[in-house]
Protein backbone atom coordinates (compact mmCIF):
# COMPACT_ATOMS: atom_id res chain seq x y z
CA UNK A 1 0.00 0.00 0.00
CA UNK A 2 1.28 3.24 -0.66
CA UNK A 3 0.95 5.97 1.86
CA UNK A 4 0.88 9.50 0.63
CA UNK A 5 0.97 12.52 2.36
CA UNK A 6 -2.85 13.95 2.88
CA UNK A 7 -3.38 16.49 -0.12
CA UNK A 8 -0.35 15.14 -1.74
CA UNK A 9 0.63 17.53 -5.05
CA UNK A 10 1.68 15.76 -7.94
CA UNK A 11 3.07 16.91 -10.87
CA UNK A 12 1.41 15.18 -13.32
CA UNK A 13 3.76 13.33 -16.16
CA UNK A 14 4.20 15.18 -19.25
CA UNK A 15 5.95 14.72 -22.23
CA UNK A 16 8.66 17.18 -23.36
CA UNK A 17 8.02 18.72 -19.86
CA UNK A 18 9.19 17.02 -16.83
CA UNK A 19 12.72 17.18 -17.76
CA UNK A 20 15.56 17.60 -15.21
CA UNK A 21 15.51 21.30 -15.35
CA UNK A 22 11.70 22.02 -15.15
CA UNK A 23 11.52 19.68 -12.29
CA UNK A 24 14.46 21.73 -10.55
CA UNK A 25 12.83 24.69 -11.27
CA UNK A 26 9.16 23.29 -9.53
CA UNK A 27 11.13 22.44 -6.80
CA UNK A 28 12.37 25.93 -6.11
CA UNK A 29 9.47 27.29 -6.07
CA UNK A 30 7.95 25.44 -3.77
CA UNK A 31 7.89 21.65 -5.00
CA UNK A 32 5.45 18.91 -5.69
CA UNK A 33 5.22 15.90 -3.34
CA UNK A 34 5.92 13.98 -5.85
CA UNK A 35 7.56 14.52 -9.43
CA UNK A 36 7.84 12.51 -12.90
CA UNK A 37 10.42 11.56 -15.48
CA UNK A 38 10.54 12.37 -19.33
CA UNK A 39 9.08 8.85 -20.79
CA UNK A 40 11.97 5.99 -20.97
CA UNK A 41 11.96 3.71 -23.57
CA UNK A 42 12.16 0.36 -22.51
CA UNK A 43 13.83 -0.97 -25.71
CA UNK A 44 16.71 1.72 -25.18
CA UNK A 45 17.09 1.41 -21.32
CA UNK A 46 19.86 -1.27 -21.30
CA UNK A 47 21.60 0.61 -23.08
CA UNK A 48 21.62 4.19 -21.46
CA UNK A 49 23.15 5.65 -17.74
CA UNK A 50 22.43 8.70 -16.46
CA UNK A 51 25.76 10.01 -17.40
CA UNK A 52 25.01 9.30 -21.62
CA UNK A 53 21.32 9.96 -21.51
CA UNK A 54 19.41 13.45 -21.72
CA UNK A 55 16.17 11.55 -20.21
CA UNK A 56 18.08 9.73 -17.17
CA UNK A 57 19.17 12.82 -15.72
CA UNK A 58 18.13 13.89 -12.25
CA UNK A 59 19.16 15.88 -8.80
CA UNK A 60 17.28 14.14 -7.16
CA UNK A 61 15.08 10.87 -6.77
CA UNK A 62 13.49 10.59 -3.38
CA UNK A 63 10.37 12.36 -4.40
CA UNK A 64 10.80 11.70 -8.39
CA UNK A 65 9.12 8.12 -10.38
CA UNK A 66 10.71 7.26 -13.42
CA UNK A 67 8.20 6.90 -16.23
CA UNK A 68 8.83 3.46 -18.30
CA UNK A 69 7.20 3.44 -22.05
CA UNK A 70 7.05 0.24 -24.03
CA UNK A 71 5.04 -2.93 -24.70
CA UNK A 72 7.25 -5.97 -24.68
CA UNK A 73 6.52 -7.49 -20.72
CA UNK A 74 9.92 -9.01 -20.38
CA UNK A 75 11.59 -5.51 -22.26
CA UNK A 76 9.44 -3.76 -19.58
CA UNK A 77 10.47 -5.63 -16.54
CA UNK A 78 14.37 -5.53 -17.82
CA UNK A 79 14.08 -1.90 -17.84
CA UNK A 80 12.25 -1.82 -14.10
CA UNK A 81 14.90 -3.58 -12.36
CA UNK A 82 17.25 -1.25 -14.04
CA UNK A 83 15.41 1.80 -12.93
CA UNK A 84 14.23 0.31 -9.65
CA UNK A 85 18.18 -0.22 -8.70
CA UNK A 86 18.51 3.87 -8.90
CA UNK A 87 15.76 3.87 -6.50
CA UNK A 88 13.26 6.49 -7.83
CA UNK A 89 10.41 7.02 -5.05
CA UNK A 90 8.42 4.92 -7.78
CA UNK A 91 7.90 3.43 -11.35
CA UNK A 92 5.00 4.50 -13.67
CA UNK A 93 3.93 2.76 -16.66
CA UNK A 94 2.70 4.97 -19.80
CA UNK A 95 -0.41 3.86 -20.98
CA UNK A 96 -1.59 7.45 -21.87
CA UNK A 97 0.48 8.99 -24.30
CA UNK A 98 -2.00 9.44 -27.64
CA UNK A 99 0.94 10.86 -29.78
CA UNK A 100 1.07 8.80 -32.90
CA UNK A 101 5.12 8.63 -32.98
CA UNK A 102 4.25 6.61 -29.69
CA UNK A 103 1.02 4.51 -30.40
CA UNK A 104 2.26 3.58 -33.59
CA UNK A 105 4.99 1.23 -31.82
CA UNK A 106 2.20 0.05 -29.77
CA UNK A 107 2.92 1.75 -26.64
CA UNK A 108 1.16 4.22 -24.45
CA UNK A 109 -2.55 4.41 -24.76
CA UNK A 110 -2.34 1.57 -27.69
CA UNK A 111 -1.48 -0.54 -24.57
CA UNK A 112 -5.22 0.24 -23.67
CA UNK A 113 -6.42 -2.20 -26.33
CA UNK A 114 -5.17 -4.96 -25.48
CA UNK A 115 -5.82 -5.96 -21.79
CA UNK A 116 -4.18 -9.12 -21.42
CA UNK A 117 -0.65 -7.38 -22.97
CA UNK A 118 -1.17 -4.48 -20.94
CA UNK A 119 -1.46 -7.06 -17.61
CA UNK A 120 1.69 -8.66 -18.76
CA UNK A 121 3.49 -6.23 -18.81
CA UNK A 122 2.12 -4.71 -15.23
CA UNK A 123 2.80 -7.88 -13.71
CA UNK A 124 5.95 -7.61 -15.33
CA UNK A 125 6.87 -4.33 -13.52
CA UNK A 126 5.21 -5.00 -10.65
CA UNK A 127 7.57 -8.33 -10.32
CA UNK A 128 10.82 -6.14 -10.77
CA UNK A 129 9.81 -3.55 -8.25
CA UNK A 130 8.75 -3.02 -4.58
CA UNK A 131 8.44 0.54 -5.20
CA UNK A 132 5.12 2.49 -5.69
CA UNK A 133 4.22 1.24 -8.92
CA UNK A 134 1.54 4.02 -11.17
CA UNK A 135 -0.13 3.75 -14.42
CA UNK A 136 -1.08 6.32 -16.78
CA UNK A 137 -4.33 5.92 -18.31
CA UNK A 138 -6.48 7.88 -20.74
CA UNK A 139 -10.41 6.75 -20.20
CA UNK A 140 -9.78 5.25 -23.30
CA UNK A 141 -9.99 5.12 -27.17
CA UNK A 142 -13.50 6.61 -27.28
CA UNK A 143 -15.67 7.10 -24.06
CA UNK A 144 -16.96 3.37 -22.92
CA UNK A 145 -17.59 3.28 -19.39
CA UNK A 146 -17.77 -0.37 -19.53
CA UNK A 147 -14.35 -0.89 -20.40
CA UNK A 148 -12.89 1.61 -18.75
CA UNK A 149 -14.09 -0.11 -15.65
CA UNK A 150 -13.04 -3.15 -16.47
CA UNK A 151 -9.70 -2.04 -17.21
CA UNK A 152 -8.97 0.02 -14.38
CA UNK A 153 -9.86 -3.18 -12.42
CA UNK A 154 -7.38 -5.26 -14.07
CA UNK A 155 -4.89 -2.51 -13.77
CA UNK A 156 -4.95 -2.63 -9.84
CA UNK A 157 -5.56 -6.85 -10.10
CA UNK A 158 -2.18 -6.48 -11.84
CA UNK A 159 -0.03 -4.85 -9.10
CA UNK A 160 -0.84 -1.11 -9.19
CA UNK A 161 -0.74 1.04 -6.46
CA UNK A 162 -2.59 3.98 -7.87
CA UNK A 163 -3.59 5.24 -11.60
CA UNK A 164 -3.14 8.63 -13.16
CA UNK A 165 -6.39 9.02 -15.33
CA UNK A 166 -5.79 11.88 -18.10
CA UNK A 167 -9.51 12.05 -18.48
CA UNK A 168 -9.73 12.57 -22.59
CA UNK A 169 -10.12 9.91 -24.88
CA UNK A 170 -7.05 9.12 -27.26
CA UNK A 171 -9.29 10.80 -30.16
CA UNK A 172 -9.32 14.00 -28.04
CA UNK A 173 -5.28 13.99 -27.74
CA UNK A 174 -5.06 17.31 -25.89
CA UNK A 175 -8.14 19.22 -27.92
CA UNK A 176 -11.20 18.64 -25.12
CA UNK A 177 -10.99 20.64 -21.82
Amino acid sequence: MVHLPDKALFLAPMVDCTHPAFRQLVRSLGGCDILFSEMLNSRMLPLETPETSTYMRWVCKDDLVLQLLGCDPAKMQRAAAILDGYAPWGIDINMGCWLKKITCHGWGAAMMRDMDMARKNIEGVRAATARPLSVKIRIGEQPDQAYLDDFVQMVQAAGADYIILHARTVADGLKRR
